[in-house]
């Protein structure tokens, strides 16, 4: 069973659900690094403050917060969402959907997840619920830790692997890792979906992130018998796009 990673948008403005929108910021007009650098770490666009409602999750002196505890906590209006697609990340860590996605996923009954409304907006909060487990050491701590609540000052988790993973028994669902981390970049753990929810929402024309197909063991084995012939091997068909058509 092929299984997807959903990626992130390359979205041009940042979008907020524990946070209000205080005030749009002017577009930086002098940029100075290289443009590859500004699509990872854009500068600031908006002023933003984090509501009360989560600030008590925030560790007071480096700042994290649980994105799980955070949906616990529930969501409320107003939300800022700039991206035009169906589906996304937020700035603060929150994977959300639209009324349309919710219904697409509902209709066909995909497993793995859960959903909170954000108000009345027509956006929805979505965590997936089934966790497996992962290759131990995956999760890469950097020190210091915070004296306050532990957490490292970062992490990676660079997860493109099938064997990485205990893939889910089951087909047409949402999963993630138990492993997961508020100190790793943009989101707390990654979320897959198997190929039959791919296949629905490219169906369904749902606009969102592409998604990329996880190596197989076969794959693996090709990749490394190309390379020692000096090719860079690639199988066809990883990348798939989410772009409603």
């Amino acid at each position: 069973m092929n299984c997807f990673l959903i990626c992130m948008l390359d979205q041009g403005k940042t979008s907020w659900v524990l946070h209000d929108l205080v005030k749009s910021l002017p577009a930086q007009k002098k940029k100075t690094l290289p443009p590859a650098f500004y699509k990872f770490f854009p500068p600031p666009d908006a002023e933003v403050h984090l509501r009360p409602k989560y600030q008590r999750l925030c560790c007071p002196r480096c700042g994290r917060y649980d994105a799980d505890k955070a949906f616990e906590l529930g969501f409320d209006e107003p939300v800022t969402i700039r991206f035009k697609e169906d589906m996304g990340l937020s700035d603060d860590r929150i994977f959300v959907v639209n009324d349309k996605c919710v219904r697409v996923l509902k209709s066909a009954d995909v497993a793995g997840f859960e959903t909170k409304p954000i108000g009345k907006s027509g956006w929805h909060a979505l965590r997936a619920i089934l966790l497996v487990d992962s290759e131990r050491g995956l999760l890469k701590p950097t020190k210091p830790n915070c004296p306050e609540c532990g957490r490292p000052k970062s992490a990676g988790a660079w997860i493109w692997r099938l064997n990485q993973l205990s893939p889910p028994a089951r087909a047409n669902t949402f999963f993630s890792t138990k492993m997961g981390s508020a100190a790793l970049p943009f989101k707390d753990r990654d979320i897959f979906i198997t190929e039959d929810v791919l296949d629905l929402l490219r169906m369904a024309k749902i606009r969102g992130p592409h998604c990329e197909r996880m190596w197989t063991d076969t794959e693996l084995k090709q990749k490394e018998q190309e390379e020692k012939k000096g090719k860079n091997w690639r199988p066809p068909g990883m990348t798939v796009q989410l772009k409603g058509k």
